[in-house]
Formats: structure tokens, sequence, C-alpha cells
């Protein structure tokens, strides 16, 4: 996930619990800072899981 060069759509998936939405916004931080993205779209398979992101 380090790698800036992985292409424009990397989808991550993982074990709940695993951190996977922290790898997310740590890759995100990370093409911010290089010039290489202006936004995110992080998108949620359920609404359970996007209250819980919310909180």
């Amino acid at each position: 996930m380090e790698r800036l060069n992985l292409g424009p759509i990397v989808v991550l998936e993982a074990v709940k619990g695993s951190g996977e939405t922290g790898t997310a916004l740590w890759r995100f931080r990370s093409l911010m800072a290089a010039g290489a993205v202006e936004s995110l779209a992080f998108l949620l398979p359920t609404r359970t899981a996007a209250v819980r992101i919310e909180r």
C-alpha cells in the first residue's frame, strides 16, 4: 500500500477489525502529501458499517 504507482483505483478488502480503514486513510494521506490525489471516496458495504465509522 505504500507504493504510489498502484494505479488510480485500489480495492482494499480484509477481515473486519484488521485495520483496513486506517490503512485506507494512511494511503490517502500519503498520496495527498505527494500531490497525487485531491480527494477520497470511501465506500462502505452496509449502513451498519457507515454508522460505526461515523461514530
